[in-house]
């Protein structure tokens, strides 16, 4: 059982941040620029939480899939599906509405599509695999270039837009 001297000491460390001086708080802090927008963009149907419920669809599909056992795969899939394309809906317009980026996730999900589908494909010898590799390290450096230029290019409308309302 530890002694009383160690929970002294734990009080006392708890305290002594309340007692630093705040130059001394903010040495690791992170330097975040302030977001363009305080809320998320809205979604075309309004104010009805569709991918929300999408999402939760899905993890509730996921969890059947999973305690069906080895005859609940496709309900497991389609759970998981169902959540990727909540998730992915979401990124998409709060990366397009230069609220949020998400220039990894929406170029990393068409590059595993390409090479899922190169794979199916192609197969077979290891000169396949390298030939795979070079399609999707390719693949997503269009796309991240893409991606990143598309929301740099709304964000930069989205500040011009809420400096012109002050």
């Amino acid at each position: 059982m530890p002694s009383q001297d160690f929970f002294a000491r734990v009080r006392e460390s708890w305290t002594a941040v309340g007692r630093m001086p705040p130059e001394a708080r903010e040495v690791g802090a992170r330097r975040v620029p302030p977001r363009v927008a305080a809320e998320r963009p809205a979604a075309p149907w309004g104010a009805f939480p569709l991918s929300e419920l999408a999402m939760l669809a899905g993890i509730v599909a996921a969890g059947i899939g999973l305690a069906g056992g080895s005859g609940g795969w496709p309900i497991l899939v389609a759970g998981l599906a169902l959540c990727a394309v909540g998730g992915l809906e979401l990124a998409f317009r709060e990366h397009f509405g230069g609220y949020r980026s998400h220039t990894l996730l929406l170029a990393g999900v068409p590059t595993v599509a390409v090479h899922a589908a190169l794979a199916v494909s192609i197969g077979g010898p290891p000169v396949a695999d390298v030939l795979t590799l070079v399609v999707d390290v390719a693949v997503f450096a269009l796309l991240f270039t893409a991606f990143r230029a598309a929301y740099r290019s709304r964000r930069a409308e989205a500040q011009a837009e809420a400096r012109s309302e002050r």
